[in-house]
Parts: structure tokens; C-alpha cells; sequence
């Protein structure tokens, strides 16, 4: 969980609710319990983070999940 200026411990972004930690390139590092997913076959290539469009405005982030979205000037 990012706080502050949005740095993350240790080099890890983890989830406060599952546990679950990737690295800074959004690659899996760990999953509790992970048998228990896709009949026991899960891959850290299908809990990867994705890559997504983010612009920072006026202190707000601004993303789009589009693969070709608009400019966000436009």
C-alpha cells in the first residue's frame, strides 16, 4: 500500500486486504493460498498488474483502461 509521496516498502506493492505482493514492474512475487485458485493451476502471469494510461492533473490521477484511449489534452 502506497502512503505519503507514494512509495512503496521495500520495493513490494501489497495488498492490504489479501496480502498479495508484486514488484515495481507489477510482476506476481507471492499469493496466500494460491493452490486454491484456478484449480490449483494459477500462474504469477495471470495476477500480473497491468500496464494502464494514468495522467496526474491538479493533484488528481486520472486513469484510462482503454488500450488506445484519447489524449487526455483533448
Amino acid at each position: 500500500m502506497a502512503r505519503a509521496c507514494g512509495t512503496f516498502a521495500n520495493g513490494r506493492i501489497t495488498c492490504p486486504f489479501h496480502g498479495w505482493r508484486w514488484d515495481l514492474t507489477g510482476a506476481n512475487q507471492f499469493v496466500l493460498e494460491g493452490q486454491e485458485f484456478r484449480g490449483g493451476q494459477l500462474r504469477d502471469g495471470d495476477v500480473a498488474l497491468k500496464e494502464i494510461r494514468s495522467v496526474v492533473f491538479a493533484g488528481f490521477v486520472f486513469s484510462n483502461f482503454d488500450p488506445n484511449p484519447e489524449s487526455f489534452e483533448d
